[in-house]
């Protein structure tokens, strides 16, 4: 929950300024699925998975804002 409001910001930008590319959509699909990733590795309780997932959701929304700031 703590970085999807700036994910959601970021989808927003990105949106409003009409940035849509490949880069765009599969991060926005990696972040989904890294916070599945994340939810079913917390709940299993699996010691650095929480942390990769995390972290691979942080550099999705790295690639938007790159995408972002590109334009």
């Amino acid at each position: 929950m703590e970085n999807l409001v700036a994910f959601a910001a970021l989808v927003l930008v990105a949106q409003q300024l009409d940035i849509s590319n490949a880069a765009t959509t599969t991060a926005a699909a990696a972040y989904f699925w890294l916070r599945v990733a994340h939810f079913v590795v917390y709940v299993a309780n699996i010691p650095f998975g929480r942390t990769l997932t995390f972290a691979g959701s942080w550099a999705a929304q790295l690639c938007i804002l790159f995408q972002i700031l590109s334009v």
